[in-house]
């Protein structure tokens, strides 16, 4: 069975209209994205994969440590980041994000210029991984060093998010702020405590599955794993950027894909149907 994207035809590595016949003896699945689910558009979203199969645009782009050159990267036939790829180009060193480019066609991609400060997703020529699938490391230092992803600040109404949870005693959050902590979690499997904004704790989460309302109740959050979450605030918290927290928490986890809500315009069901999608794919 071969994953097929909208429009690109998987398993030789070559570009064909979708209509075209499909080679005899071959098996294929039709590629879902969590943006296929629903025709709302979201304010912005981030993924380490196409998150709609027509999607055809750059995901990421990294900067390598052996010669700081820089290069964006797509997905690959079957919608998965051409990790291939970037492995080849970084060969045994380091890789840096750069930029973490919006899905949405809304432009609001995530940006980190400064050299010292970025997020890593290499290591030694490795990726991050978990569960087998690649993740934006944060390599900050508690009340130190900040390694975010920035974007203009916005007042999200829901969320829906896969998060690597660290765990080691540092606090952890959705969504950071840098002079406020709106979305301020815990090292436990928590996912809010009683810091977070008021509509952020007494909103509506569903994590790993499990429905909680109020939010603040969420208890089945998983350390050092892929935590699926999507969040309902009750009037929207802002936030811009991902990794830090005010100046005194820096993430030492990690992301996978985060779509950003300004209104509500999508179905209970397709709600539900996107969290799935995001469970199944990183979880299940």
């Amino acid at each position: 069975m071969i994953k097929r994207c909208s429009g690109r035809y998987a398993g030789y590595g070559t570009m064909i209209p979708y209509t075209s016949t499909i080679q005899a003896g071959l098996s294929y699945v039709p590629y879902t994205g969590p943006l296929n689910l629903t025709t709302a558009i979201p304010w912005a979203c981030y993924g380490i994969r196409a998150l709609k199969s027509t999607y055809y645009g750059n995901i990421i782009r990294l900067r390598r440590s052996s010669d700081n050159t820089e290069k964006d990267f797509g997905s690959t036939i079957s919608c998965d980041l051409d990790t291939a790829s970037i492995l080849s180009w970084v060969g045994s060193g380091d890789a840096y994000v750069r930029t973490w480019y919006d899905q949405s066609g809304n432009g609001r991609h995530m940006i980190q210029a400064t050299n010292s400060s970025q997020p890593q997703f290499v290591k030694s020529g490795a990726l991050y991984l978990s569960n087998n699938r690649p993740y934006i490391k944060f390599n900050g230092v508690e009340n130190g060093a900040a390694t975010p992803l920035t974007i203009t600040a916005n007042s999200p109404v829901a969320v829906h998010a896969v998060q690597y949870r660290q765990g080691n005693g540092v606090q952890d959050w959705v969504l950071g702020h840098t002079s406020a902590y709106n979305y301020h979690g815990t090292s436990t499997n928590n996912l809010w405590d009683s810091y977070a904004a008021s509509s952020v704790k007494n909103g509506t989460t569903r994590c790993m599955g499990q429905l909680f309302s109020p939010a603040i109740n969420c208890n089945n959050a998983p350390i050092q794993s892929p935590c699926v979450i999507h969040h309902t605030n009750t009037s929207g918290a802002e936030w811009n950027n991902l990794g830090q927290d005010r100046s005194y928490h820096q993430s030492t986890g990690g992301y996978f894909e985060l779509i950003v809500w300004a209104t509500q315009s999508y179905t209970t069901n397709e709600a539900l149907e996107m969290h799935n999608n995001q469970l199944s794919y990183y979880v299940v």
